[in-house]
């Protein structure tokens, strides 16, 4: 079921299961960003993989300078990075 987050922004859980290392468990979830979406800085206690479905997106990590990923690429965000 999709959660509307904010306008524009809408989050839907896919599945949440413990891993094989005690304490660690893996959450994949399916967000979808329209253009009134606003900017959202956050962080994950884990590492946070992105997939481009469709369109494009402008990323930015604290530190480094924006990228733009468009659909079909992916990136691999550390853990506790903004």
């Amino acid at each position: 079921m999709a959660v509307q987050l904010a306008p524009g922004l809408w989050r839907t859980d896919l599945q949440q299961h413990d891993r094989s290392v005690p304490g660690r468990e893996v959450v994949q979830a399916r967000v979808d960003i329209g253009p009134e979406a606003p900017l959202v800085k956050h962080t994950h206690p884990g590492e946070e993989i992105i997939y481009i479905l469709e369109g494009s997106l402008e990323y930015q990590i604290d530190g480094q300078p924006p990228k733009t990923f468009n659909a079909g690429d992916a990136l691999t965000v550390p853990a506790g990075v903004e």
